[in-house]
Parts: C-alpha cells; sequence; structure tokens
C-alpha cells in the first residue's frame, strides 16, 4: 500500500478502505449502500484507528459479544469485518487471522429450553445392556460417545464440541464450555447458556481411558492428513475433522437399538438415565444439578419429580428398618 514504510503502520479503516475499492466494482449500488452502513455504523468505530497487525483475537471476539448483545442479525455484522482481516491475510499485511476460531455468544433462538421432555429412559439393565453390546459392535469414536454420554450427562451439542484441551489430564475432569450448533451447513461454537452449564465433570477411570484412547487415535488421524498443528481438535469428528452433525447421535442411538434389541430413547434420555442412576445410587438434588449444568434447583426437581418420589420413599423405608434394629 503506497503511503506506507511497512506493514505494520497500517490500521484497520486503511485497510478497509483498499479492500473497499475493489468490492463497489462488483456489487449493486443497494448492496454498496447497505454494507457501507454496516461499516459506518459499527464496524469502522469498534477499529477506529487501530493497527490491523495489533488487533488479536480478544480484541475481535469483544466486537463478536458486543454486536451479539445489540441484534439478533449480529452474525453479518461478523462476516463483514471478517473480510477486511482475510483480505489483510491474502495481501501479507497481516501474517496470522485474529478472526478464526472464535466464539459466537448464544441467542435464544439457538436454545430451546434447558430440558427436553421427559420420554424416555433405560433402567440399570438395560444401560448395562446397551453398553456391553456398543463396546462388541461399535468402532471406538461411536462407543466413546454414548459412553460418555451416559457417563456424565451431557447434552449432545456440550458432547460434540469438546476438544483435546478439554480434557484436563492431572485432575481428570472434563471441561464443558462450549456447546456445538450448526447453521447453514457451518457450525458454531456457542458460549453456554447459563452460568451452571459451563462446568467440570469428574471422570471415572474407564471414561477418562476411553477418551484418551480417542485423542490418541485422532492425532494419527491428523497426522496422516498433514493436519498435527490444526488449533481446533475435536474429540467426535468425521473423515474429514469437522465435528459431528447434530443428527448423527440420534441416527446412531436409533439404529443401534433395533441392532441390539433394546427400548429406543433418544440421545437427551441418556442425560436423563444418568440422572436417574444418579439418584438411584444416592446423590443427592443439588449434585444432580451441579453435574447436568441446571441453572435452577427446581429445574432438576421439576423434570425428575417421579424418580425423587420414588426416591423419598426408598428413604423412608431405610429410616424404618433402621429403627427397627433398635427396637428389636
Amino acid at each position: 500500500m503506497e503511503g506506507y514504510a511497512n506493514n505494520k503502520d497500517l490500521t484497520y479503516p486503511d485497510v478497509f478502505k483498499e479492500w473497499w475499492e475493489g468490492q463497489i466494482q462488483t456489487l449493486k449500488p443497494s448492496t454498496i449502500k447497505a454494507k457501507k452502513n454496516k461499516f459506518n455504523k459499527w464496524i469502522l468505530p469498534h477499529f477506529a484507528q487501530l493497527k490491523i497487525c495489533e488487533i488479536n483475537k480478544k480484541y475481535f471476539q469483544d466486537f463478536v459479544n458486543k454486536m451479539a448483545a445489540s441484534m439478533p442479525s449480529f452474525k453479518d455484522y461478523v462476516i463483514q469485518a471478517r473480510l477486511v482481516f482475510k483480505y489483510a491475510l491474502q495481501e501479507e499485511y497481516i501474517s496470522t487471522d485474529p478472526t478464526e476460531h472464535i466464539i459466537y455468544p448464544v441467542l435464544d433462538k439457538h436454545i430451546a429450553k434447558d430440558e427436553e421432555p421427559f420420554d424416555g429412559v433405560w433402567t440399570r439393565e438395560e444401560t448395562t445392556k446397551f453398553l456391553l453390546m456398543a463396546k462388541e459392535k461399535c468402532d471406538l469414536r461411536n462407543y466413546a460417545m454414548f459412553h460418555t454420554l451416559i457417563w456424565t450427562g451431557l447434552r449432545k451439542g456440550e458432547l460434540l464440541a469438546l476438544q483435546d484441551q478439554d480434557i484436563i489430564k492431572e485432575s481428570q475432569e472434563l471441561y464443558v464450555r462450549r456447546t456445538l450448533y450448526w447453521e447453514d451447513g457451518e457450525y458454531l461454537l456457542l458460549t453456554p447458556k447459563t452460568k451452571n452449564a459451563r462446568r467440570k465433570i469428574k471422570l471415572d477411570d474407564t471414561t477418562f481411558e476411553l477418551l484418551t484412547r480417542l485423542m490418541k487415535v485422532n492425532r494419527e488421524i491428523r497426522f496422516s492428513l498433514g493436519r498435527q498443528n490444526d488449533r481446533q481438535k475435536f474429540l467426535f469428528i468425521r473423515d474429514e475433522l469437522q465435528p459431528l452433525r447434530l443428527g448423527y447421535p440420534n441416527e446412531t442411538l436409533k439404529s443401534l437399538c433395533k441392532q441390539f434389541k433394546i427400548k429406543y430413547i433418544k440421545v437427551h434420555g441418556l442425560r436423563h438415565t444418568y440422572a436417574s442412576l444418579l439418584f438411584a445410587a444416592g446423590a443427592q438434588l443439588k449434585e444432580v444439578q451441579m453435574q447436568l449444568g441446571h441453572a435452577r434447583l427446581e429445574t432438576t426437581a421439576n423434570i425428575y419429580t417421579h424418580i425423587l418420589e420414588d426416591t423419598q420413599q426408598g428413604v423412608t423405608q431405610k429410616l424404618s428398618d433402621f429403627m427397627k434394629k433398635d427396637v428389636l
């Protein structure tokens, strides 16, 4: 770019101006007006006179968050702002793109309710049968997927958003901090809807070993494709290393239930199964709430009312048996 000793002096508006001159040659007048308005009113003021090489991922994420809080259609503004960085990378004004791997904040339209209706649950026997048969019949990815769902109670979006960095080896924990959402053929990594949804879950030895093994296999796949330096390393991947579709777990579970001759429940039913087994094992309501990531204790109580009633009856019988020992 003329007038600059080196690229380090270029500001975001400078690069925008150069990029824009190429854009207006190909756009309709109505499109030019709409795009220019977006930049003048929202995008350029945020980046002001910042040097483009000094804008980091955190600063761009702040822009994304600001736009998400301002309007439902924020994604288009983010896309427009990113085009300038892509142009700067193409022209070698910057060496890396700070807009890569940003996280889109959750909008209400992406998350319907905290929980789906309680429409199916497995007994301990059904759960054990499924896991034993899945271990024998499924490949590592699918077995690890269903095993993890059953042993952690994750929502499927939370599971499919997991990356290597979310497995904390030192404490043997799983860090839930994102949820996966697909829109127009592209995946988005959304922030959790509530504070409690962002949580750490202690893993049992078997689940931890299984996920560690899956990470090793995935590393070998990335290495064979020359993709070992990918910044995003998803745990549950397709052949092209993208995360699985949201519909995939339900489709696979339905097929396996038919094959194993086990009552079919949706993937969300595995979450309910997890909670039911926790209660049966003696977990308290508050403990189950924290494991599931519910925002309110009432949510947990309302969903599992019938299970809590059974548990309370069991507690009463335990008290009765205990007192009878002393009387007799």
